[in-house]
């Protein structure tokens, strides 16, 4: 059997970017959610885009919504100086599909997060 090429490491490290947000509401329940999260989102099931060979080592940084259901919304590119648009664009259409499992307030709620996801893609072959 063959080993993938490459697959993607995670860095769940999730940044609150309420500020960066559309509305003003949304800003307010993404700051209020940030503010009493006990937990952030967790990917539980990945799709992984096609990678190739020169994309090894690339990070592809990620900004999304959550929501309590943990499916993500919203998915776009956090970097502006993103120089490589196709991998971008193929790592987007994967974590469209994935299913998190989402961030819960201190009461345990599941709640909706703005979250980024820096996303590297790593070669498989070396271990």
């Amino acid at each position: 059997m063959k080993r993938p090429l490459a697959t993607l490491t995670l860095a769940l490290l999730f940044i609150s970017v309420g500020a960066l947000l559309a509305s003003a509401e949304d800003r307010a329940a993404s700051n209020h959610a940030y503010q009493s999260a006990a937990s952030s989102p967790v990917p539980v099931e990945i799709t992984q885009p096609k990678v190739f060979e020169r994309e090894i080592g690339k990070t592809v940084k990620l900004r999304m919504k959550i929501d309590a259901q943990g499916n993500p919304h919203a998915v776009e590119a956090a970097d502006r100086f993103n120089n490589d648009p196709g991998l971008t664009h193929r790592v987007i259409q994967a974590v469209e599909t994935w299913k998190f499992e989402p961030a819960r307030n201190a009461e345990g709620k599941a709640i909706t997060q703005v979250v980024e996801l820096p996303i590297r893609i790593k070669d498989m072959r070396r271990g």
